[in-house]
């Protein structure tokens, strides 16, 4: 029995990370004081700074930053329709997709295509299928920001992939990976790439050394924790669990301990590999 169940907790477990979330951590990029916000104009300097940080790859901090920016009343409506926007894009991509969908609930702006692209986002990432294909009706890619429309290509492979139209997904994805704006943007959408072909079975040595290099290339963000799910669930696919259990027992002794979550995850992986009579 545990030998047919167990690829399908695998996939479980691959699932068990925020389909969009994957980095996030303390960033040097921002240590500003709420105050500093307050200074005519000094909303705009943060708020490049709050897209810096989210482009390297630190949606926390850039969330922080956006939230300090929405504070400060002076801030004018117009401005504070697209902060909000981008304070959800920061809330998805740090994997707080129950206060994203909060937030945008607040959003008093047009409801436009980079509005409809975050709803399908969250409907996504909470399995509302109907919802997310109805926000894809409601929007047009052509309207999007050049850091949009990778996300837009993503939520419909995403939606492709739940209703198993796989060529589709592919097509998707790979139009997401080739549209991304930034190198951690690219990995993200790479990883979602992997995912899928991994629930599918279709898990290769090539794809595997990919995930490997990005694992090593993201290592120590939230991205990179993905890709070590990745990497060893697809190691204990193709038979190699003695490695994938090493890959996991090495992470877990260097993990932070602020990373409770993620050891948690690690854990659950190398249990599911090593199998119930196994201390794991």
């Amino acid at each position: 029995m545990i030998k047919l169940v167990r690829p399908l907790m695998f996939s479980l477990a691959l699932a068990a990370g925020p389909l969009l979330a994957q980095v996030a951590g303390p960033s040097p990029l921002v240590n500003a004081p709420a105050a500093a916000s307050t200074v005519s104009g000094a909303w705009i300097m943060a708020e490049s700074r709050g897209n810096a940080a989210l482009q390297a790859g630190f949606p926390a901090t850039a969330a922080g930053i956006f939230r300090e920016i929405l504070a400060d009343e002076s801030v004018p409506g117009e401005a504070r329709q697209g902060l909000t926007l981008e304070l959800v894009t920061a809330l998805l991509d740090a994997a707080e997709t129950g206060e994203a969908e909060k937030v945008l609930q607040s959003y008093t702006g047009p409801r436009n295509a980079a509005y409809q692209l975050r709803l399908g986002l969250i409907a996504a990432t909470t399995r509302r299928l109907p919802q997310a294909k109805a926000a894809l009706v409601a929007g047009k890619a052509e309207d999007l920001s050049v850091a949009d429309k990778g996300w837009w290509y993503f939520l419909q492979g995403a939606v492709a992939d739940a209703e198993n139209n796989f060529s589709a997904a592919n097509d998707f994805y790979e139009q997401a990976i080739t549209a991304a704006v930034s190198a951690v943007q690219r990995s993200r959408f790479l990883l979602a790439r992997e995912q899928a072909l991994l629930r599918r079975g279709r898990l290769d040595e090539a794809r595997l050394a990919n995930a490997r290099e990005n694992m090593d290339r993201f290592q120590g963000t939230r991205q990179g924790y993905v890709w070590v799910r990745t990497y060893a669930t697809g190691l204990a696919w193709l038979k190699r669990e003695a490695e994938a259990q090493a890959v996991l027992q090495r992470q877990l002794s260097v993990l932070p301990a602020t990373e409770r979550e993620t050891a948690d995850q690690f854990r659950l992986i190398l249990g599911l590999i090593a199998g119930e009579t196994s201390s794991a």
